[in-house]
């Protein structure tokens, strides 16, 4: 038995690589000396060192190490995570992680076969696996989810699946092989269950578990007792329990940890018999009290607020002060009691109830479910079958399933002879029964019946014939397996239902786990290798041969093929166990068709006549024996009753007794009927046959046929994935630790054919891969082949493996694959692959940034000047109107006083010269008036004239002198005054305009009142049946000018095909139609003398129309071709000179068409680059370099041209059978790609109806037949549609050339 590893720090260790391991040699392929012996002696160092890996190229090696390691923890799982096999030590994880980035890089689905001997430790090595695997992926809620439930299936499928034997404690009596679903990230979404189970065996770990991790309450709910020994079933053994194993802990963590009583309560009209909780509301002090229905004793919980740190405690109230029970264990509190503090608003809306103290593992939540009868809530615990989907009732039906099988297997059958001879039987003890029927939800009456007696019906007749008490005892073994066995696969279904994968996740990748039981041989003294022994060798000679069949038999096979290249190899001679697998599932030959025989055929058949019939027909086999062959007629240690195979692992000695019998279905279908009659639903889904509307005569399948088909389906579903081996073998037979037992490892080293994978290895390459798939993940390496790499994969391969400095012994080329001989070539190669690949996701990153940095800065820039331009324009408009603002005021208020004080000052300086003229004048008058009276006295007359001239001449002298010093004030004046007048005359010249635009439209409008006023004036005079004719006719006039108005400024492009017309009004619709078909012949007319002008546009959209008639709806790539023109020479031959010479030769002139095509070899599908020119009367191959004339063809000889659908750009031009019967051509159909395919035909179509004035014909389809050689049958083209290859990807795999696209 493999022993549970558990976890723990190893912080601080340090690890060396595979080829600096010191202890033995870490990998098998670099030992010195390739013997078993020197295998077996590194095994054993390494052992005793405490390593129990070791690796052979990729295979891991594993031996048992019966104890304890401190090697699986979180940090070894971190250290070997996204790590090459070769860096650290050797590990189970690293091959794990190996498989999971293989898968998740390459998206190649992968499979971990682990095999080897019961007790090796297999089922621990499937544990770890897919513990690492969660682990290492990814994060997320779902994605916790469905880890979870990946993880808690084991234990599950564990409980019900293995038990112990002689062999191993945790042995797995069914085959159990796990797909992993992952999306394209890497993360689990799911997974499937397959199982390939057995018959017969021994009880499983299940009934242990539940005798064991019960309670009494529930124990005695379910009619059983603690004791082992006190069923028959689990007494056979002599083995009640395993030291490495405990049941009671093993239960819980499969059922529940509180599955008691309390849960498993059958009261009345309780949905599973559990417990519900009656909420009661407004009891004493309005607090809330929950009542437990449990029989007639009942109890309420009372909630005490106030205690320690104010949480809540619920106490149940008996009456007594010391029966309090509490609920989480609080280190803190008195009297060492435990409380629950409440918990609300988590998931869902219910209360859930979670431990104070924070302690982390083991403690229990108890969810609130509603929805059972009376809508109460009960209370569940949270285990593994409830996190993978179980329902409570679901887990009761199992719990009472497992009851009744051990009740009835109590049951004890009494014979007794009838009065006509026959025997019959009775049951003895009823107790066991009752209690199994109850269980069973039937009667006890029914039950008996079925097991004493036996349903024969025929297709006229119905008889009930009473058994023997021995066949009464194989009924109801039979009835027990039957119900286990069923409900086993019910449980996977179950499983398989939780945690398949979700549709919405389209692209998935897989990762398979098998975990099947090991090689069984028991010593003939000891145990006899019965019919269970038969098939589970039978399986793992089947797994043998897969791991032949993908290891050293393909190995060396495919050395074979590319060692005409140059690669050297020697053939290693090794054991292939077809033969015996051949022996053994032969459809008419082998043992188990003939056991199927023996089983079905009519008349007196039993293990003696089938033991006969395989000594009749299998006698002269190699690798059978048995007394009946004259070489081990006097063979001791093989019975008369026995028979022995020669399998790869050992000599194995089977038994005959029992075959047949286990091999039948000896379910009878009464019984089939009495548990579909039962009340239990599950039995009903278990036994449809039972279902009186299926009743079928048919005879039912035989074991061994179910389980050979089972098979089957196992090894196509391995041999569909990328294998990854992992070879457990069994140190001891004793299961102790540090005990190393050569001779029984050397046994298992040698059918395990560790020596011949050593060989093939160390012989051989490490690494081999398809030079396209090579060059496409190292490409990066070199400058020369990155990004694209023009000539053939192989040379590319060759630039990449130089440009790292790699020799030539380090690798060779083979016809199709590289081989890489040291895997640290292989991991140099991808290390300087990582780095790369992390320099250019940098220099993507990078330019990336930059460019979105830049866009963004550019945006921001723009933004910017645009807010600073408005911004800008937006202070200064509001300082102009302000500062604007402010200069009319002051210039309004300055104004206003300079004017006022001019005023003040004109009106004082005139009142005060008139004052002082007036003064003046007054003054000389009376001055001049009394000179003149004294001068007249004096008689002066004289003297007075000249006294009046001078002041008369003075007076005019300042009169003129005041004129001329008020003109300059006066001009100033002027100014003022003309500014104001003329900025007055515009404001009023600008008034009159609008005014004058208002007056033009109001004289409009004037008019149009005016004339319709003059209209009806005019009109009065008439009738009014006169007047309507004149208004109508007005009317549709007028709307027929809007209307003509309108079409003048909406009419349409000037293309034909545009169908677009303005939408007229209904009453014009047959105007407008009119006007349409007259628009329309008009740009006819326009467009055809466009192209009568302008021939060369003619002729180019003639090719486009007619190459739209042969492609349009047809294939794919026409739309692209549509946009690109279409030209005559794309490689400008016409200007050669070496054209122009094959011209004299061949007296070709006029070029239809011609550019460098892709030539496609009808040997290895590679392709060649050629000129291909159509002329007049031929199309001619030449050699690109030279021009040199490789092939030429007469367009009569050309029967038709084939396509594709799709979007590749691959034809092929078909020549005719006759022309092919002709021995002085060789030549058949050409094969060709050209990304101007299109071109090329239209061009080839239309100058064939040109000159030849026929059709010729075009062939699409998905499968073209080609005939490339007079000599040769045809071969088939085959167009494949991925959508994900850039390039046409061509293969030829015999006569088929695929191309994939």
């Amino acid at each position: 038995m493999a022993t549970r590893i558990l976890s723990s720090s190893s912080s601080g260790s340090s690890f060396t690589s595979v080829l600096e391991e010191t202890n033995g040699c870490a990998d098998m392929v670099l030992l010195e000396e390739i013997t078993l012996d020197s295998i077996v002696r590194n095994l054993k160092i390494r052992y005793d060192n405490g390593s129990i890996y070791t690796y052979i190229g990729s295979v891991v090696v594993s031996v048992n190490p019966y104890r304890t390691l401190l090697i699986y923890d979180q940090d070894y799982i971190s250290l070997y995570q996204s790590k090459s096999m070769l860096e650290l030590p050797p590990h189970i994880y690293a091959i794990v992680d190996e498989a999971y980035r293989s898968m998740r890089d390459k998206g190649v689905d992968q499979c971990l076969i682990i095999t080897g001997e019961s007790g090796a430790g297999k089922t621990e090595a499937s544990k770890l696996s897919m513990q690492y695997v969660a682990a290492v992926s990814g994060k997320g809620a779902e994605v916790g989810r469905v880890k979870e439930q990946l993880l808690l299936s084991n234990p599950i499928l564990e409980a019900f699946g293995n038990a112990k034997t002689i062999r191993n404690d945790n042995s797995s009596r069914f085959g159990k092989y796990m797909d992993i679903e992952f999306d394209f990230k890497g993360d689990p979404v799911g997974g499937i269950v397959s199982n390939c189970q057995n018959t017969g065996e021994r009880n499983f770990h299940i009934f242990y578990q539940l005798l064991g991790g019960a309670t009494s309450d529930v124990l005695e709910m379910l009619h059983l007792q603690k004791e082992v020994y006190s069923y028959h079933y689990l007494s056979q053994g002599g083995c009640s329990y395993i030291l490495t194993m405990d049941d009671s802990k093993q239960f819980h963590a499969t059922i529940g940890r509180k599955f008691n009583k309390d849960r498993y309560n059958d009261i009345g009209s309780m949905v599973g018999g559990y417990q519900w909780w009656v909420p009661v509301v407004g009891t004493s002090g309005g607090h809330q009290w929950w009542v437990p229905v449990v029989g007639h004793q009942w109890w309420w919980w009372v909630p005490v607020v106030g205690t320690s740190g104010g949480h809540q405690w619920w106490a149940p109230v008996v009456g007594t002060s010391g029966g309090h029970q509490w609920w989480v264990p609080v280190v803190d509190t008195s009297g060492g009691h435990q409380w629950w503090a409440p918990v609300v608003g988590t998931s869902g809306g219910h209360q859930w109830w979670t431990p104070v103290v924070g302690t982390s593992g083991g403690h229990q939540w108890w969810v609130p479910v509603v929805g059972t009868s009376g809508g109460h809530q009960w209370w569940i615990p949270v285990e593994a079958m409830e996190v993978i989907g179980f329902s409570p009732e679901d887990i009761s039906c199992v719990l009472e399933m497992l009851s009744a099988i051990l009740n009835l297997g109590n049951a004890k059958f009494k014979g007794h002879t009838l009065p006509n001879g026959s025997n019959a039987c009775k049951l003895d003890n009823l107790k066991y029964v009752t209690y199994a029927c109850d269980m069973l939800g039937c009667s006890r009456e029914l039950m008996e019946e079925c097991l004493t007696k036996r349903s024969v019906e025929t297709k006229r007749d119905y008889v009930l014939k009473p058994l023997s008490a021995a066949e009464g005892a194989h009924a109801r073994d039979a009835l027990c397996k039957a119900i286990y066995g069923r409900m086993f696969s019910w449980i996977v279904g179950k499983i398989n239902s939780s945690i398949k994968a979700s549709s919405s996740v389209r692209k998935k990748k897989c990762m398979g786990v098998l975990d099947i039981y090991g090689f069984e041989v028991f010593a003939v003294s000891c145990y006899e290798n019965g019919f269970e022994q038969f098939i589970i060798n039978y399986c793992n000679e089947k797994l043998q041969q897969v791991f032949i069949e993908l290891t050293l038999k393909s190995e060396q096979d495919e050395y074979e093929r590319e060692a005409s290249s140059g690669i050297e190899w020697t053939h290693i001679d090794y054991f292939n166990n077809a033969v015996i697998c051949e022996l053994i599932e032969h459809p008419k030959q082998g043992i188990l068709a003939y056991l199927d025989d023996e089983c079905l055929r009519p008349g007196e058949t039993s293990d003696d006549t089938f033991l006969d019939c395989l000594n009749k027909n299998c006698v002269g086999h190699a690798h059978y024996q048995s007394r009946a062959m004259k070489e081990f007629y006097s063979d001791s240690l093989m019975r008369r009753n026995q028979f022995r195979l020669l399998h790869y692992a050992a000599e194995v000695t089977y038994c005959a007794e029992g075959f047949l019998e286990k091999n039948r279905d000896l379910l009878y279908k009464s019984l089939s009927q009495a548990m579909y009659a039962c009340d239990r639903s599950l039995l009903k889904e278990l036994f449809p046959e039972g279902s009186p509307d299926g009743n079928s005569i048919k005879r039912p399948l035989t074991a061994g046929y179910q389980f050979r088909t089972s098979v089957a389906e196992l090894m196509k579903n391995l041999l569909s994935k990328n294998p990854n081996y992992i070879r457990c073998i069994k140190p001891n037979d004793l299961k102790e630790p540090r005990k190393f037992d050569e001779d029984l490892v050397r046994h298992q080293a040698s059918y395990l054919g560790l020596i011949e994978n050593v060989k093939v290895r160390r012989a051989g390459y490490a690494y081999r891969q398809l030079y396209e798939q090579a060059l496409a993940r190292y490409k990066m390496l070199a400058t020369q082949t990155w990004p694209v790499w023009k000539g053939r994969p192989k040379d590319g391969v060759k630039e990449v493996l130089k440009s790292i400095g790699k020799h030539s012994e380090d690798f060779s080329m083979g016809r199709s694959k590289v081989f890489i001989r040291s895997p640290k070539t292989v991991f140099e190669l991808e290390e300087l692959r990582r780095k790369r690949v992390e320099e250019i996701a940098t220099l993507i990153q990078k330019t990336y940034r930059g460019s979105v940095k830049r866009r963004r800065f550019k945006a921001l820039r723009r933004a910017q000047l645009v807010l600073s331009t408005n911004y800008r324009t937006h202070v200064c408009v509001h300082k102009y109107q302000k500062i604007r603002k402010a200069a009319i005021v002051i210039q309004k208020y300055f104004r206003g006083w300079k004017a006022r004080k001019e005023l003040r000052r004109l009106k004082k300086g005139l009142k005060a010269k008139a004052a002082v003229v007036t003064i003046r004048k007054y003054y000389r008058m009376w001055k001049l008036r009394r000179e003149l009276k004294r001068r007249i006295v004096k008689k002066k007359s004289v003297w007075a004239v000249a006294v009046i001239r001078r002041y008369f001449y003075a007076w005019k002298l300042r009169s003129a002198l005041r004129r001329r010093g008020n003109k300059k004030k006066e001009v100033w004046a002027v100014g003022v005054i003309a500014k104001y007048f003329y900025g007055w005359k515009a404001r009023k010249l600008y008034r009159e305009m609008r005014h004058g635009v208002k007056m033009a439209a109001a004289v409009v409008v004037i008019q149009k009142y005016c004339r319709g006023w003059m209209v009806r004036r005019a009109l009065k005079s008439h009738s009014k049946e006169s007047a309507e004719p004149i208004i109508a006719a007005f009317m549709w006039k007028a709307m027929c000018f809007r209307y003509l108005v309108y079409l003048k400024s909406h009419l349409p492009s000037k293309s034909p095909i545009d169908r677009n017309w303005p939408n007229p009004p209904g009453y014009l619709r047959e105007a407008s139609d009119h006007l349409r078909k007259m628009y329309h012949f008009w740009r006819c007319k326009a467009l055809r003398e466009f192209y009568n002008e302008n021939p060369n546009e003619k002729r180019r959209v003639t090719e486009k129309a007619r190459a739209s008639t042969l492609f349009l709806g047809k294939k794919t790539l026409y739309p692209r071709s549509v946009k690109i023109p279409f030209k005559a020479d794309r490689i400008n031959l016409r200007n050669d000179p070496r054209w122009t010479k094959l011209v004299a030769e061949t007296h070709e002139q006029r070029v239809i068409w011609a550019d460098v095509v892709q030539k496609i070899n009808r040997s290895d599908a590679k392709k060649v680059p050629m000129v291909l020119a159509v002329t007049g009367n031929s199309f001619m191959l030449l050699d690109q370099k030279s021009y040199a004339l490789k092939y030429r063809v007469d367009l009569n000889n050309l029967e038709q041209i084939s396509l594709s659908p799709f979007s590749d750009s691959i034809f092929v031009m078909h020549v005719k059978p006759s022309r092919l019967a002709d021995p002085s051509y060789a030549k058949g159909d050409f094969l060709f790609q050209n990304p101007n395919v299109i071109e090329m035909v239209t061009k080839l179509h239309a100058v064939i109806k040109e000159n030849l004035k026929k059709t010729l014909p075009i062939n699409i389809a998905k499968e073209i037949q080609v005939c490339f050689k007079a000599d040769e049958s045809s071969c088939a083209v085959t167009f494949h549609h991925t959508g994900m290859v850039y390039s046409p990807v061509c293969k030829r795999k015999g006569s088929t050339i695929e191309i994939v696209t």
